[in-house]
């Protein structure tokens, strides 16, 4: 048996996000990146395509050189936007997070809010779980259930690998 008190940091929860958004949807994560910038870079292309026909050859190049250009910046600007987005999602859930005792044991998962609630899970209902850099997350439906790295010592890291093993609990491969 495994028990631990852990408050999920911001950055074990964006990791966490990620991964589910990643295991989740795999098309509509990177679909959410890209779409925004493909059509920044049609509109501004057009734009500035329209009106390249009456300039020179140069002043063409650099006009059609900053539809580029926002491209570019969509592209680096999504994750920012997803980043703050998430950060400020965290906050609001964050008194679910604090001092959460959990303990996982041969029957499942078990997680207890101060103040708040008590939750139960037994191991087959989930349908799997991934592991991140600082946090496993346990998924089950449109959900998950995060149990940060830190919370654990090595050898509890290693038995929580093996209840995992033992009660058949799929490993979904992270391809980040």
């Amino acid at each position: 048996m495994i028990s631990y008190t852990a408050t999920t940091t911001i950055d074990e929860y964006l990791e966490a996000q990620d991964l589910f958004q990643r295991k989740f949807s795999p098309v509509g994560y990177y679909v959410a990146r890209w779409l925004p910038a493909c059509i920044i870079l049609v509109i501004a292309g057009n734009q500035f395509f329209k009106s390249a026909t009456e300039l020179s050859a140069r002043q063409s190049l650099i006009i059609g050189l900053i539809p580029i250009a926002f491209f570019f910046l969509a592209v680096l600007g999504t994750p920012a936007i997803k980043r703050r987005a998430l950060s400020k999602r965290y906050e609001r859930e964050l008194p679910n997070m604090q001092n959460v005792f959990v303990e996982v044991n041969e029957f499942g998962y078990t997680a207890r809010i101060p103040n708040a609630s008590e939750g139960r899970i037994p191991w087959v209902a989930f349908e799997g779980y991934v592991e991140g850099k600082t946090i496993w997350i346990l998924l089950k439906g449109y959900t998950f259930h995060p149990i940060p790295k830190h919370a654990l010592s090595p050898s509890e890291q290693e038995e929580f690998r093996g209840l995992l093993a033992a009660y058949s609990v799929p490993y979904k491969k992270n391809k980040v």
